[in-house]
């Protein structure tokens, strides 16, 4: 087990008592690997929001894993549960470091917004609708509500938008353009959410990630 540098917008959240640190499992070269060739798994919380967005466990298989990362002796230790092991550089590790930097070549193809993508990151469409709530926000003199929207949103999905969205509203209650870009924003992403088959809660989304409920995995 390692830490990882996947979905920074969500580490420095805490999650039973520690830093939200995604983990990464890496398999052996020569021990079978994961399905469809697969041989690292990431793994962390988005946490529970208290705006119906219930805690949710993410998981994503990749071909090669990279242990040597950005991530400060400070952060790890600060994201360790009690009792947590992580595991030292072995022989492999370069070598699978330096195939996964070479896999990262092909994101730009993998970032369609096609039904059969299931990146998470967040999708075009909705970084555009964001991006013209941000513009009406700023044309109706809502500066710094603007950047509020768009804090985090790149990394941290519609998750996040919807949650910024729901701090600008209660920045300005009183405010009727602010609540119109927001319902015009909703509308996008609702559209978006059950669009596609995409499956569970629009605002729990982080892109077009497969998700599923509780009673679809017990």
């Amino acid at each position: 087990m390692r830490t990882s540098t996947h979905a920074r917008a969500y580490h420095h959240l805490t999650v039973d008592g520690h830093m939200n640190m995604p983990r990464g499992l890496d398999i052996p070269e020569g021990m079978g690997g994961l399905m469809g060739g697969m041989r690292t798994l990431h793994y962390f919380s988005l946490p529970e929001t208290g705006v119906g967005q219930p805690r949710r466990l993410y998981l994503k298989c990749e071909t090669y894993g990279i242990f040597r990362s950005t991530i400060s002796a400070k952060e790890e230790e600060s994201s360790r549960a009690l009792g947590m092991q992580t595991r030292q550089m072995r022989s492999g590790d370069t070598r699978e470091s330096i195939m996964h930097c070479m896999s990262l070549a092909t994101v730009f193809t993998r970032r369609g917004n096609s039904v059969g993508n299931r990146k998470e990151t967040t999708p075009d469409v909705i970084l555009k609708a964001m991006q013209d709530a941000q513009s009406a926000l700023r044309g109706a003199g809502l500066n710094d509500q603007a950047t509020m929207l768009g804090k985090n949103v790149k990394d941290g999905g519609i998750r996040y938008l919807v949650n910024n969205l729901i701090s600008v509203l209660e920045s300005v209650p009183d405010n009727a353009q602010a609540r119109q870009v927001g319902d015009r924003l909703m509308e996008v992403v609702a559209e978006y959410a059950n669009s596609g088959q995409r499956t569970g809660e629009a605002a729990s989304r982080m892109g077009n990630e497969v998700m599923l409920e509780p009673e679809e995995v017990l």
